[in-house]
């Protein structure tokens, strides 16, 4: 039957071959493209917090085509943002006198697209958190491009809060030793009431 129509509709044949065989390009490519995507980000940020946790530090570097010109990264309890010269920075919630939410946003842009961080390219970014309270997490760091792309690198070390269960971790121990004690107290009293009408 196949040998028919092909002996029939020679054209018709040869372009079902043709567009199958663009296919299987079409998707050979398509793959191909998003495995070196996959493979080399436009970004990556590497680094993060110091032993002491107090002092973070990343480097960032830029694989895209276009230069970048400002960065975001969350923070919690910083009290001191800082990036390389000609960079202009500003953070939301810096710890301080009546800051009521420690947690915000660390921001570093720049005006002149041409001194930002171009391609094959890494700049510096410290950030320096206040004793106590912060914990070594991980969260979203927002990257913007001349170009006006926008990308977000997840898994970034950043400094979070730490979780409620651990801050209340001290009361809670020290009210179960509380507990233990009244309980003992209250065995103690029993057995003396106990041992006198006896």
């Amino acid at each position: 039957m196949a040998g028919l129509v092909s002996h029939l509709f020679p054209s018709a044949t040869g372009m079902v071959q043709r567009a199958g065989n663009f296919g299987i390009c079409a998707f050979i490519f398509v793959a191909a493209a998003t495995t070196v995507r996959a493979e080399n980000p436009v970004v990556v940020i590497e680094g993060g917090p110091d032993p002491t946790g107090h002092n973070y530090t990343w480097t960032v570097t830029n694989n895209h085509a276009s230069p970048i010109v400002q960065i975001e990264f969350p923070h919690y309890r910083a009290s001191l943002f800082t990036a390389s010269k000609g960079w202009t920075t500003a953070c939301t919630n810096l710890e301080g006198i009546g800051v009521k939410d420690p947690s915000g946003v660390c921001r570093a842009a720049i005006e002149n697209s041409g001194a930002g961080v171009p391609t094959g390219r890494s700049a510096t970014f410290d950030m320096q958190i206040a004793g106590g309270g912060a914990k070594r997490g991980s969260g979203e760091v927002v990257v913007r491009f001349a170009d006006g792309l926008t990308t977000t690198v997840a898994g970034v070390s950043v400094p979070t809060a730490e979780p409620s269960g651990d801050r209340n971790l001290p009361l809670m121990g020290l009210g179960t030793v509380f507990f233990i004690f009244l309980i003992a107290r209250a065995a103690r009293r029993r057995r003396r009431a106990q041992a006198v009408q006896s």
